[in-house]
């Protein structure tokens, strides 16, 4: 997320403007849309996924987006950290 590039703001104006829970949910709402340019290599990872998988011809796994971003590491979620981004997610 670059909130200096979407507000063209410094870092510390940003944190001078904006209180915590809209940082947190301007962080939220980066999770979970979709197709900004900073996310690009994901939608590309599971456009080719997708390609992979119809075209695949042994049994077996179909590939799934993490197995063409290498340099993304998986990180596990916890139960408060999905109820906090449902919760701004709705607000």
């Amino acid at each position: 997320m670059n909130l200096s590039r979407e507000y063209r703001m410094t870092p510390s104006e940003i944190l001078s403007r904006f209180t915590s829970a809209e940082l947190s949910e301007q962080m939220a709402y980066q999770s979970i849309k979709p197709f900004e340019a900073d996310r690009a290599d994901f939608l590309m990872a599971q456009l080719t996924a997708l390609f992979v998988a119809s075209k695949k011809t042994k049994k077996g796994r179909s590939p799934s987006a993490s197995d063409f971003t290498p340099w993304v590491k998986p990180r596990r979620q916890t139960t408060e950290e999905m109820l906090q981004l449902l919760k701004a997610a709705l607000r």
